[in-house]
């Protein structure tokens, strides 16, 4: 279920369900070869920290959606 803005979501992993959602949505090809394995590791001072399997990955996503996945993450926050 995409996110509408109605839901209160506490629970970070749900968080990241649902932009991971938003990404599907926005750019569903990159999200099935980028996205797929990259996980939330961790909230640390109010930031998301992704976990991705390898570097390159971790390096595309970070230059390429960096922006669009703060922006998404805080639609949820």
């Amino acid at each position: 279920m995409p996110y509408t803005g109605d839901q209160v979501i506490s629970n970070p992993h749900e968080q990241w369900r649902f932009v991971c959602e938003a990404i599907k949505g926005e750019c569903e090809r990159t999200y099935e070869s980028w996205f797929t394995e990259v996980e939330l590791e961790k909230i640390d001072e109010n930031k998301a920290i992704l976990a991705a399997p390898t570097l390159l990955k971790r390096d595309w996503i970070n230059n390429k959606y960096d922006q669009m996945i703060r922006r998404l993450w805080q639609d949820v926050n």
